[in-house]
């Protein structure tokens, strides 16, 4: 897992966007079928200081 904008003061805390395989991702959830297929799990997230519920992701 990489973050893009991490913030060791703790003031980018919301999740504001992520991408599973270079494709955007807005689930709060990554299914047990993902994982029990054996896949490999590339989730690129982009922190900020500012909630985006509702316009997007939803975590």
């Amino acid at each position: 897992m990489r973050g893009v904008g991490f913030d060791a003061a703790y003031k980018n805390i919301y999740v504001r966007s992520a991408r599973l395989y270079s494709e955007a991702y807005s689930r709060g959830w990554i299914g047990y079928g993902f994982l029990n297929q054996g896949r490999m799990l590339e989730l690129v997230l982009v922190l900020g200081s500012r909630s985006l519920t509702g316009v997007g992701i939803v975590m």
